[in-house]
């Protein structure tokens, strides 16, 4: 009675137990079988569900005591409707493989997924919806041990992602969906013919997501999953209920703002079709494709990295970009094709009676278009225009939106080599909430003119905007909404931008006002320019180099001095990183930014924070105070001296931050800051009063054990050091910085500077040095310039006025981002003019330097104490025509009124531009 044939025979019976021995007791009614249970215990009942009295048996063993209660397995029909009550559902087809489920009932998994801290640090917030879902499913199934993960927010393929490398075609995704839907309906394992048609067969556990999706383990093996991990699976899917909800009411609200700024009609800005209008016209061309039996072909043209052009050469480059895409489009299509903004930077064509290999020779002949016009910028350079392009053929029962939606998700993710990809068939890609941004700038609340997304974060999302009464630019923090409804949370908040708005510290983001709109919450704040720290680390890693112990210090400095002004009014920041701390290069300081979840003491939140950064007492729920936010500065300042988090990245980091060891010492990365182990590791102990008791005086303990290890850094450590002879009459004879000397050859050409460099070898040696090998950073005397530039007209047929102006030029557009790592797209040049003194100060060790605005489009700058040098104040012009340039703006005019060189009392030069 053992026998696997035995125990088929008697399922068929209807009501199987099958006992420690693997005997098999077979019972004809719910009544008899529950009495078995009772009397021999057997771990598995395995039950037919065309058996008449199936669902009273069920009931019954769902009222027996947990202890009491076998594993039930239920045996069903492929079509029909799963039971609920089951442990396992196994489907007919597979009942042979299943069998063995019922031999090794001891083996199921009773652990706790391996990285679940890892689930706890997933967040949606990151970037566009697709990718975060990727991801999502990635981790969860790394963390369970488990072949896929599938995860759909609306219950179809077109609103969620899977991990692995699964290849979905329609019957596949159907009945991987339907499989997904039974196992999130009565929470059993599911185990069902493999989705692929193979003869392998795969178990499923889902969690429902809400709004007919769900969370999905699948195994390609017959496997029962324990209720421990059905119980994690919930608290996953909660919090990602959450998060999806909340990011699916940010793009409706996105949407409002669009409807209600773009009617259908003409993109202002390219001349096409705007986003509203291609939505009607998609409906209406694959309307008439289906009324007269024609194909139809979407081909979307995707710009690479249109936010990088944005940043690195200003928002003017990226639009001209936009709109040189758009001129070669329309001279390489027909009058009857439709063009137009299908998101940002995607533009979409609708090809007509037109097969997908016509649409790829179109497409071609796009490629040729954009490669054969790139981009001249006004500083001289030359930006290639780069896109992929996307196609998909209309299928049958495919809607208008999914169709060119295919097209679109096809560009995104075309292969950088392969600029050309045909969309696959089957279910539609799902949407990024990225792909349907606002193509005309709304207002916010009336008063604010909001222009483009800066970041996310894990209480809403910032934007970029401008103050329409004040003229001036700012950055609006959007509250979740599901935050933003919670009254009373929003008052609290209200009340602590209250006391931020009335404190006024030059290293803390002033906040301007705190304002509800149509149900949204939000706080308008200083927009700070600069390199966020993160972005240094990144840089500093990628350059293989350090951030400067004094040039951290003076960040340390700073940035606890606007902690104590916050603790000093009882509020805690509680989420202090590198990504919160901006270096404006314009003032010399360094800001405090994201005050969104700083909260007074005492005062309970729900969690927030970043792993690595917040302290191990917020982690575990316990209260936020001054210490906490040290802790959070000592990692930060950990992380940039060693380039390294102090309890590393990936996986685990939020385990070995509350298992109470230490970090490894910052010596263990940088030898010579063996002197500061001590401070900082006081600073990261996990026991709160371990640390210092204020953020002061962390820095304070840090500058005095960091001593010994400022004097020599503050000394000229160029490679120059060797070679440059210093006049003997000052130790602070005025200097230039490298970068001027080496940007001679940009402003000769390489050909004319190795002429130069080997006329002067013999004569001024130090000289043909300096324009091949200074260091940029480091410091030259300035004669050396001014000597330089009366030798080459003895060489070369260069005028010396003009050469200094391009040799200006040159030496700013080589070090302009670097000294001020700004966002292009916030430049402006009354500003960078307004900064000219710490601007002038990279350049140039002499002169007195400041500035007036007179215009809107025009300041004079005031110079004293120059080394009267025509040729000098012909340079200082030219730096100042590209700053403008730099800045954004065009036909820069610097008229040079008056001049110490010519016996005046001061230089003035006045800056005009358009």
């Amino acid at each position: 009675m053992g026998e696997r044939t035995a125990l088929r025979a008697r399922v068929a019976e209807g009501l199987v137990a099958v006992t420690a021995a693997e005997d098999t007791i077979a019972a004809s009614d719910p009544e008899e079988m529950l009495a078995v249970i009772r009397r021999h215990r057997p771990p598995t009942l395995v039950i037919d569900r065309d058996h008449p009295r199936a669902r009273q048996m069920l009931d019954l063993v769902e009222g027996l005591h947990v202890r009491e209660r076998p594993l039930t397995i239920v045996i069903v029909p492929d079509s029909a409707e799963p039971p609920i009550g089951a442990r396992v559902i196994v489907h007919a087809a597979v009942l042979d493989q299943a069998m063995k489920l019922v031999d090794r009932v001891v083996a199921i998994d009773l652990a706790r997924p391996p990285a679940l801290d890892r689930m706890l640090g997933v967040t949606l917030l990151g970037g566009p919806l697709d990718q975060a879902l990727d991801t999502v499913a990635a981790q969860l199934a790394s963390a369970f041990g488990v072949d896929r993960c599938v995860l759909s927010i609306r219950g179809d393929s077109a609103g969620g992602a899977a991990s692995g490398t699964q290849t979905w075609d329609s019957l596949a995704w159907s009945s991987t969906a339907d499989h997904c839907r039974a196992a999130a309906m009565t929470g059993a394992t599911v185990v069902a013919p493999a989705a692929n048609r193979s003869a392998g067969c795969e178990s499923y556990l889902a969690v429902p997501l809400g709004n007919g999706g769900f969370l999905a383990l699948v195994v390609e093996r017959a496997r029962i999953y324990s209720r421990e991990q059905h119980a994690t699976m919930h608290a996953v899917a909660a919090r990602l209920s959450t998060e999806i909800g909340w990011r699916t009411a940010h793009q409706r609200t996105v949407d409002e703002l669009e409807r209600q700024t773009s009617s259908p009609g003409i993109d202002p800005l390219l001349g096409v079709w705007n986003r509203m209008a291609m939505s009607q016209l998609a409906v209406m061309q694959v309307s008439a494709a289906r009324r007269t039996n024609t194909s139809l072909v979407a081909v979307v043209v995707d710009v690479v990295s249109l936010a990088g052009i944005n940043t690195r050469h200003s928002l003017e480059a990226g639009d001209r970009v936009l709109r040189r895409i758009v001129d070669a489009i329309r001279v390489s299509v027909r009058a009857e094709d439709v063009v137009g903004r299908w998101a940002g930077d995607e533009i979409a064509v609708l090809l007509p009676a037109t097969s997908i290999e016509g649409a790829e020779r179109v497409a071609q002949r796009f490629q040729s278009a954009f490669a054969a016009r790139p981009l001249e910028l006004s500083s001289g350079e030359v930006l290639p225009i780069e896109a992929t392009v996307g196609l998909a053929a209309l299928t049958a029962g495919e809607d208008a939106e999914a169709f060119v939606g295919r097209a679109a998700w096809t560009a995104k993710r075309a292969e950088t080599t392969i600029s050309i990809a045909r969309a696959s068939t089957g279910p539609s890609p799902r949407f990024s909430d990225s792909d349907l941004r606002v193509d005309l700038a709304p207002s916010f609340g009336g008063a604010y003119r909001v222009l483009h997304e800066i970041s996310r974060g894990g209480m809403g999302v910032v934007y970029r905007a401008e103050d329409l009464a004040l003229e001036r630019p700012v950055a609006i923090k959007m509250l979740r909404p599901d935050l933003a409804e919670d009254t009373s949370f929003v008052e609290g908040l209200r009340k602590e931008a209250a006391i931020l708005a009335r404190l006024q510290h030059p290293n803390l983001v002033q906040i301007y006002n705190f304002g509800q709109s149509g149900g949204d919450s939000y706080f308008v704040m200083e927009l700070v320019e600069g390199e966020g720290l993160q972005q240094a680390f990144a840089r500093h890693r990628v350059e293989d180099t350090s951030m400067p112990l004094p040039e951290l210090m003076q960040v340390v400095e700073q940035i606890a001095s606007a902690l104590d002004a916050l603790h000093e009014r009882g509020v805690i920041h509680r989420d202090i990183k590198p990504a919160n701390i901006i270096r404006d290069p314009f003032q010399n300081r360094s800001v405090l930014v994201d005050v969104g979840i700083a909260r007074r003491y005492g005062q309970f939140v729900e969690g927030a924070g970043t792993p690595g950064y917040c302290a191990p007492e917020v982690i575990v729920g316990g209260e936020a105070t001054a210490r906490s936010d040290v802790y959070g500065l000592a990692a930060t300042a950990y992380t940039l001296l060693t380039l390294s988090p102090a309890w590393g990245e990936g996986e685990g980091v939020l385990a070995r931050q509350c298992a109470g060891e230490p970090p490894p010492v910052p010596s263990m990365h940088r030898a010579e800051l063996e002197a500061i182990d001590e401070v900082m590791m006081s600073a990261l102990a996990t026991d709160p009063v371990d640390r210092p008791a204020s953020a002061g005086a962390f820095a304070r303990a840090l500058r005095a054990a960091a001593a010994p290890l400022l004097a020599p850094q503050q000394r000229d450590e160029s490679r120059w050091q060797g070679h440059t002879i210093l006049p003997s009459r000052s130790r602070i004879a005025p200097t230039t910085r490298g970068v001027v000397f080496r940007s001679v050859t940009r402003a000769l050409g390489v050909r004319d500077g190795e002429r130069l460099r080997d006329a002067i070898g013999g004569t001024h040696p130090e000289l043909a040095r300096a324009i091949t090998d200074a260091a940029p950073l480091s410091w030259l005397p300035t004669e050396m310039l001014t000597t330089l530039l009366a030798l080459v007209p003895d060489h070369l047929d260069r005028e010396r006025t003009q050469l200094a102006r391009d040799i200006a030029r040159a030496a700013v557009r080589a070090s302009f981002r670097r000294f001020f790592p700004a966002s292009a797209a916030t430049l402006v040049p009354e500003r960078t003019l307004s900064a000219i003194r710490g601007v002038w100060a990279r350049y140039q060790s002499w002169g007195v330097v400041t500035s007036m605005p007179v215009q809107p489009t025009e300041t004079v700058i005031r110079i004293v104490n120059t080394l009267r040098d025509p040729e000098l104040c012909a340079w200082t012009s030219g730096m100042l025509e590209q700053l403008v340039v730099l800045s954004g703006a065009k036909n820069p005019v610097v008229d040079h009124e008056g001049c110490e060189a010519r016996g005046d009392n001061e230089c003035l030069y006045r800056v005009m531009w358009q």
